[in-house]
């Protein structure tokens, strides 16, 4: 769904008003379940790969908040660069090694394995390596979010 197209606006429309309908305090789940299906209606198996990300972030936070050691942070940088760059470089590094190596099995992975690109990958996964490099650093002095409110903010 475009932000200039006609389902966008009445989505964002619908959603805005009940928005002020819903009780003050169900309206964070209501953005929640707008978000994800905004996000479901791009692609929903990668709706569900956007909940594991979070989990797994969610989880090297809850580590990094109570043991603040270089392996932690470490561990959660090549994760989530990991991730990024499989979806965004598969076919570039399928290519490189191709040249590299002259192996066809890497002609053969391009060709045969289809690699989508999910909905706002590069700025969710650098959003994350924000906040766990900021929980590292100790820059922000809140309280330890809960999943929902970490999940939400994603």
């Amino acid at each position: 769904m475009q932000f200039n197209s006609i389902p966008f606006l009445l989505f964002f429309l619908v959603f805005y008003f009940v928005y002020w309908i819903v009780p003050k305090n169900l309206r964070e789940y209501f953005l929640f379940l707008g978000s994800s299906i905004f996000y479901a209606y791009s692609s929903i198996p990668f709706l569900f790969h956007f909940y594991v990300v979070i989990l797994i972030n969610y989880i090297f936070y809850k580590w990094i908040l109570e043991c603040t050691t270089k392996k932690s942070i470490t561990l959660a940088l090549i994760f989530n660069l990991l991730n990024l760059g499989f979806f965004k470089y598969f076919y570039f590094f399928c290519n490189f090694l191709y040249h590299l190596t002259g192996s066809q099995y890497f002609t053969f992975l391009k060709t045969e394995i289809k690699v989508a690109l999910p909905l706002a990958i590069s700025f969710y996964t650098f959003q994350m390596i924000a906040i766990l490099v900021d929980t590292y650093r100790n820059k922000h002095n809140i309280e330890s979010l809960s999943l929902f409110r970490f999940a939400l903010f994603f």
